[in-house]
C-alpha cells in the first residue's frame, strides 16, 4: 500500500492531538455543581440522543463531538432541566455539521419533531449561537473517535466500551486518547490477546470501568450493538462476562506484549461574541 502524503507528520498530529485534548477537557466537578441537572438525567438524554444519532444515520464521530459539546458546555454554562434535551439536539446538529454530510444533517423541522415540539425551532439557533459563543467557537477537538481511527483495526467491541464511557461521570476527566487505547486492549483481550506489558494503570482503571459498567449497558446501548450490522457486539460482550463473572485485570494479567505494540493512541479555533440569546441562562458556572 502506498504511504499516504501524511505519513511524515504523524508524529506531529498525533502530539497536537494530545495537546488539545488536553485543552479541551471538560470538568466533572463543574458539573456536578449545576443546580438542576443531575447525573441520573444523563444516561435518559443519552440514550435519546444515540437512538436519534442511529435513525439519522450519522457517523460515529458525530456522536463522541456531541457529548464532548454538551459537557464542555455544562462545564461553562448553567443548564436549565428544562433545556437539558435542547442542548442535547443542539450539539448533535452542530456536530453534524462540523462532521457529516450535509444530506445527512438534521432539519430545524427534524430536530423540533425529535424533540416532540418541545422546543420552537428558533430556539435551536439561538442556543447553536449559545453554545458556540460559549466554547469560543472551538469544536474541532480530537474525541475519543479522532484517537480510534488512529488503529485502522479497532473493532465495533472498541467502540462499544467507548460509547458506554460516555454514560459514566468517572470518564469525563479521562482524556480521550486514553480512553480509546483501553477500549482497544481491552477488545483485543476479549478476542483472545494477552494484556500488554506496558499498559498504564490509567487504561487498566479504564478497563475494569468499562467491565463492570458493561455488566449493565443501557438499553438503548444493547439494543444498538445486538444488531448484525454491529456484528452483535453485545452477544461477545455477554458471553465474555458469562465465563469471567468477576474481571479484574492488574499489571500482571498475562503480561506478554503485543505484537505490534500499540502506538500512542491518541482535532480549528475561531472566536465570535453574538448576542446572548433571550430563552437561556448566561449564566456562567461559579467556581
Amino acid at each position: 500500500m502506498a504511504a499516504s502524503k501524511f505519513d511524515n507528520y504523524n508524529h506531529e498530529i498525533v502530539s497536537y492531538m494530545k495537546e488539545m485534548e488536553v485543552k479541551n477537557l471538560p470538568d466533572s466537578n463543574m458539573i456536578d455543581i449545576q443546580p438542576e441537572l443531575d447525573w441520573s438525567m444523563r444516561p435518559h438524554l443519552i440514550d435519546f440522543l444515540l437512538d436519534c444519532h442511529y435513525s439519522l444515520n450519522l457517523l460515529p464521530e458525530t456522536l463522541f463531538l456531541t457529548m464532548s459539546i454538551i459537557d464542555r458546555y455544562c462545564s461553562l454554562r448553567v443548564v436549565y432541566k428544562k433545556h437539558y434535551q435542547l442542548v442535547g439536539c443542539t450539539a448533535l446538529w452542530i456536530a453534524s455539521k462540523y462532521e457529516d454530510k450535509k444530506v445527512n444533517t438534521p432539519t430545524l423541522k427534524e430536530l423540533t419533531s425529535m424533540c416532540c415540539n418541545a422546543y420552537d425551532p428558533d430556539m435551536f439557533v439561538q442556543m447553536e449561537s449559545h453554545v458556540l459563543s460559549t466554547l469560543e467557537w472551538s469544536i474541532g477537538n480530537p474525541t475519543i473517535e479522532s484517537f480510534l481511527r488512529l488503529h485502522p483495526d479497532s473493532c465495533h467491541l472498541a467502540r462499544f466500551f467507548c460509547e458506554l464511557s460516555l454514560y459514566e461521570r468517572e470518564f469525563i476527566g479521562t482524556l480521550p486518547s486514553t480512553i480509546a487505547s483501553s477500549a482497544i486492549i481491552l477488545s483485543n483481550c476479549i478476542n483472545g490477546q494477552l494484556l500488554p506489558a506496558h499498559v498504564s494503570p490509567q487504561q487498566l482503571n479504564c478497563i475494569n470501568s468499562f467491565l463492570n459498567h458493561a455488566k449493565t449497558p443501557s438499553r438503548s446501548l444493547a439494543k444498538k450493538y445486538s444488531k448484525t450490522s454491529f456484528n452483535a457486539t453485545i452477544k461477545t460482550v455477554q458471553n465474555y462476562l458469562q465465563m469471567h463473572p468477576n474481571p479484574f485485570f492488574t499489571a500482571s494479567t498475562g503480561a506478554a506484549p503485543l505484537t505490534p505494540p500499540l502506538s500512542p493512541v491518541d482535532f480549528d479555533h475561531r472566536k465570535i461574541t453574538p448576542p446572548q440569546p433571550a430563552h437561556f441562562a448566561s449564566v456562567p458556572m461559579q467556581r
